[in-house]
């Protein structure tokens, strides 16, 4: 029995020496091809031990859409053996010279991703590349190559090394869809380097769900990302308080916009309308750009959703303590009014401006510790008390609403970390919870007609989804109930 990894034993041919030559040629160039082959896969999976694994789901490469040749990518080498077994007749005795080259050109790109704490000089010696070429690099463009001095883990370079290990072309992809290619110059001093950009593509997408615990575990569950579900939040968080007012078999449905590269989804866009329904009452979104290149979220009749105010300037885990004319004080040990309500959050959550305004004072006051005033034109003020720390405010100062003017602490007279929120209308403190909040402005007349235009199309298509969605669940309804029934 012949060993496992020994040669086969080659018949001798039958024939004139003309055909027992060429059948010499042609386990020559056999031969010849397996050895290019096997060097070949050596040569780029060896250095591949040392770089990190892949990403699941890698994008094709740069390089393709700049050069369009075969892609520097790990299967590179794989393409051109192919590649070069389909080009080599050798029945005919061709001389496979041609697909070795190619063999050992695409055997001579690098793909490296970078590391945490990672720096290009870090990377090119890791690469066993010489500093020269480093500065020859940034050298190229310093307007262009000054992206390369703010690298990112998980962004990629690709590199096409010479036989020599001089760099010849280098490909950094800054996001999916750009980057930078440099390429030695013709007359070897230096290099030239180009922008590139792919064309990412749009995708309408939509999702639904039904609530059963809380809107992140349910959106999760319906597929919607968590930056998905913070937006979802934010649209209708203005009319539903969702740390307190949802419950379970509230429905919503959403189309949003996933974006892709080459056939590749590189991530979700925006969303485009949605509707959801809580506790019986039923509230539509839809997204509109005005002329001024702002983009809202409207109600069907072209009412923003926005209003003046947040309901919560807070990211909180519970309300400690509510709106009261009168309640028994924790530290002070008397009985008093309680002329804010407290949201009861981790020591350091950002605290937001509850609407656009000015500051009018930021610093230390008695019980209150840390505190931000804000004033909202003529008739609004807001109080955030309790602060860790307070942002980089100063008196006069303009905010915009959602801005981040401080965080979460327990200065002042306070039990526990939370924030004091106090709503002022004319100098008169009201409930934040249940005050009537003004809306922002409404489309103004001159473009109702631009809106309508717009939105329908995306309205029309919620509805079918929507619809759709929910006879399914009462068609599921139905069935539980059948089933429970004895």
């Amino acid at each position: 029995m012949r060993p496992p990894h020994a040669a086969p034993r080659c018949r001798r041919p039958r024939g004139s020496s003309q055909a027992r030559n060429t059948g010499f040629t042609r386990a020559t160039h056999l031969l010849a091809l397996l050895i290019a082959t096997t060097t070949a896969l050596l040569v780029f999976a060896l250095p591949a031990l040392h770089e990190p694994p892949p990403a699941q789901k890698e994008i094709a490469p740069a390089y393709e859409a700049i050069s369009g040749a075969a892609p520097p990518a790990t299967d590179a080498a794989a393409a051109a053996i192919d590649a070069a077994l389909k080009s080599s007749d050798l029945d005919n005795g061709d001389d496979p010279a041609a697909a070795i080259a190619a063999i050992e050109a695409a055997a001579r790109w690098r793909t490296t991703e970078v590391r945490p704490a990672d720096t290009l000089s870090a990377i090119f010696e890791r690469l066993q590349i010489d500093p020269g070429t480093l500065q020859a690099v940034l050298d190229a463009d310093p307007q262009q190559t000054d992206a390369l001095q703010r690298i990112f883990p998980g962004q990629r370079l690709r590199l096409r090394l010479d036989a020599d290990g001089a760099l010849q072309e280098l490909v950094f992809e800054a996001d999916p869809s750009s980057g930078l290619h440099w390429q030695r110059a013709e007359d070897d001093d230096g290099f030239e380097v180009s922008r590139y950009e792919h064309r990412v593509e749009p995708r309408i997408v939509h999702a639904s769900g039904v609530i059963s615990d809380s809107l992140y575990q349910s959106a999760t569950a319906a597929g919607l990302s968590d930056a998905l579900i913070v937006e979802l939040a934010r649209i209708f968080g203005y009319d539903i308080d969702f740390a307190l007012d949802i419950r379970p078999g509230d429905t919503f449905t959403v189309l949003y916009e996933e974006e892709y590269v080459r056939g590749e989804k590189i991530g979700d866009g925006a969303i485009l309308a949605a509707e959801f329904s809580n506790h019986g009452r039923t509230f539509s979104a839809v997204r509109y750009t005005g002329l001024d290149g702002r983009a809202d979220w409207y109600d069907r009749d072209g009412r923003p959703l926005r209003k003046a105010f947040l309901r919560s300037p807070v990211d909180f885990r519970r309300i400690s303590s509510h709106f009261q004319r009168e309640r028994f004080h924790p530290v002070l040990g008397v009985r008093r009014p309680h002329r804010g309500v407290d949201y009861a959050a981790a020591t350091g959550t950002p605290i937001w401006a509850s609407g656009d305004g000015r500051v009018e004072f930021a610093g230390w006051r008695s019980g209150y510790g840390n505190v931000v005033i804000l004033r909202h034109g003529r008739h609004y003020e807001t109080l955030y008390g309790h602060m860790s720390r307070i942002a980089k405010l100063t008196a006069g100062a303009r905010v915009k609403q959602g801005q981040i003017i401080g965080y979460v602490g327990q200065t002042g007279l306070a039990s526990g970390p939370h924030l004091h929120y106090e709503f002022r209308i004319d100098g008169r403190h009201v409930d934040p919870v249940n005050a009537e909040i003004p809306r922002a402005e409404p489309i103004p007349p001159e473009l109702r007609r631009d809106f309508a235009r717009e939105t329908g199309p995306l309205l029309a298509r919620l509805d079918v989804v929507n619809s759709r969605f929910l006879a399914e669940v009462r068609s599921s309804s139905v069935e539980e109930r059948t089933a429970a029934t004895p």
